[in-house]
């Protein structure tokens, strides 16, 4: 059973996605080190890059399944968060910003969820 889930594609590359992310809100909780807000970006945009990956590895969508939706969801909201992050640097809206934050850190717990989702699903049914 966990041989399948570790030999899954779909669960490498989402991983992979979780740990960019993580990476990625770890620059902004330590604003550490000195070019922290670059190396934000860059996280959060490959770890975008990644989740389509993901998606795309599954050689269809699966909508059968609550995770298939819910990651669909998610997916789509990591992407939007993404522009909304850039559009908030460019007008230095405050508003904008705190919706970025807001949203962005609702979305990646959601996603640390749907990570023990896709598991129960793939191994027990």
């Amino acid at each position: 059973m966990v041989l399948a889930l570790v030999t899954f594609p779909h669960f490498i590359i989402m991983l992979l996605a979780i740990i960019f992310f993580t990476g990625s809100i770890t620059m902004v909780i330590m604003h550490k080190p000195k070019n922290w807000f670059l190396l934000h970006k860059f996280l959060a945009s490959v770890g975008v890059l990644t989740a389509i990956i993901g998606v795309i590895s599954l050689g269809g969508l699966v909508l059968e399944i609550l995770h298939g939706i819910l990651g669909l969801i998610i997916t789509t909201i990591f992407i939007i968060v993404i522009f909304v992050g850039l559009f908030a640097i460019k007008k230095k809206e405050k508003k904008v910003r705190s919706a970025h934050i807001l949203i962005s850190r609702i979305t990646y717990i959601i996603s640390l969820f749907l990570v023990i989702l896709g598991i129960i699903t793939l191994l027990f049914f």
